[in-house]
């Protein structure tokens, strides 16, 4: 993500006038084969389409879900703790 900035609501790579990443899912840490760390999910429109928190592998810390038509602010958000949904 620190290679990436933002514009209008989309991720672009420095220097560059294409939205990234147009056929990317998520973008985030792996570790051990497991979602680790913050992760950002886009629609494909290129838009945010959330972002999550992750710990081995499960959900954890909070949640923001966004609709495709690039509004910022959150359509739903939440909290997940060891992978379950607490509010």
């Amino acid at each position: 993500m620190n290679a990436l900035v933002q514009r209008d609501g989309l991720f672009f790579q420095k220097f560059s006038s294409t939205p990234f990443p147009r056929d990317a899912r998520g973008r985030g840490h792996i570790q051990d084969r497991k979602h680790d760390g913050p992760w950002i999910f886009f629609h494909p429109n290129g838009q945010v389409e959330s972002r999550y928190a992750f710990k081995e592998g499960k959900p954890d810390g909070p949640w923001v879900l966004f609709n495709p038509n690039g509004n910022t602010i959150p359509e739903r958000s939440g909290t997940y703790r060891n992978g379950a949904l607490v509010d």
